[in-house]
């Protein structure tokens, strides 16, 4: 509970707040990552009575490149979108957007009017006496130092002018789900996570592999080698070396989704673990990763592509594991043999 005395020293919480984060806490360590979020709207977002949540969004394991914007209506995708790019470290950090639409230092309040214009701090008073637009939106960011876990967005509320003191409360209950969520992200998320690319390791391939024991699906397993990274190293230096790594797992979190598991294996190597697979769902996603991370970039002059190689079978076992990962990493090293030139699979091959 080391963030709870920080917190306590900062006195944002009072000592009411302190035992509803003792009383959850037990329960919230255990949840599945796929719970948090109604967890968070029927345990501790239902003690707010003048708003209405609409939508909940947790992001743990840094993977945000996929959105599920099933069932959602247009008017949320905007806000969707917008939240989206607060997570975006090359579009805009979640600190710049807060410092410009916010009324508390968690809160984010966006007029109708301003949504497509150089807004400034809006204040609690101005909601007061304005009113509320349907179209107007309301969200709760979820962070903790520089971690961004998700947001809240909420309905228009019960009355047309919402008091301060109801707008102060989502705030403190904000920085609550905050705390929480950041304990539950060092005790069940981080130590699965490489400290530099933030993407998976190998203790979560291990997890990973454990839960298997008689699933009978078909993996899809893509093994990716950085070409030349050691004479990137040597060349440029192991700042050089660490921006290339970097750019390669962030841009395969961009052209992964939920279920393609990415795994730093190695300094140079990344895995991609997909699930019911199938040889046309294979071809996309080696087609995306590949025209994705074997064309130049300008900020990476040193960069030179990867290779790739990739298997299809079973995994529910630590030799049918081995056995797949020797066939992706041996197409790989052929591709590699080949100077880069890809051969992989495509949807018209059997």
């Amino acid at each position: 509970m080391a963030n709870l005395l920080v917190l306590k020293k900062k006195n944002e919480f009072n000592k009411n707040n302190e035992s509803v984060i003792h009383k959850v806490l037990d329960e919230f360590i255990n949840l599945n990552e796929n719970e948090l979020a109604r967890y968070i709207n029927e345990k501790i977002l239902s003690n707010i009575k003048i708003w209405k949540v609409k939508l909940t969004k947790v992001y743990l394991n840094n993977s945000l490149s996929s959105y599920d914007l099933i069932g959602i209506s247009d008017e949320i995708l905007k806000q969707q979108i917008l939240i989206e790019a607060i997570t975006k470290d090359d579009i805009i950090s979640h600190n710049e957007i807060l410092s410009k639409f916010r009324i508390s230092d968690n809160v984010i309040y966006i007029p109708k009017e301003e949504k497509d214009s150089d807004a400034s701090v809006i204040k609690l008073d101005q909601i007061v006496k304005q009113g509320w637009d349907e179209e107007d939106f309301l969200a709760v960011v979820y962070s903790f130092g520089k971690n961004f876990y998700g947001f809240t967005c909420f309905e228009l509320p019960k009355v047309n002018n919402p008091i301060n003191k109801s707008l102060e409360q989502i705030s403190r209950i904000g920085k609550i789900i905050s705390l929480l969520l950041d304990y539950y992200f060092y005790h069940n998320i981080a130590p699965y996570l490489d400290s530099q690319t933030k993407i998976y390791n190998r203790n979560y391939l291990n997890k990973f592999l454990s839960e298997l024991k008689n699933n009978d699906n078909n993996f899809l397993l893509i093994n990716i080698d950085i070409n030349n990274l050691k004479k990137i190293n040597d060349l440029y230096g192991h700042l050089e070396g660490d921006k290339v790594i970097n750019y390669v797992a962030k841009t395969l979190r961009q052209c992964t989704r939920e279920n393609e598991k990415i795994i730093r294996f190695g300094g140079d190597e990344f895995l991609i673990i997909a699930d019911n697979a199938n040889i046309d769902n294979a071809a996309k996603l080696l087609n995306r990763i590949e025209e994705s991370l074997n064309q130049k970039t300008a900020n990476l002059k040193s960069y030179n592509g990867v290779s790739i190689g990739y298997a299809i079978g079973k995994i529910s076992s630590k030799e049918e594991f081995e056995r797949l990962y020797k066939l992706a990493d041996e197409m790989m090293y052929q591709n590699k043999k080949r100077k880069n030139v890809i051969h992989y699979l495509n949807s018209n091959r059997q």
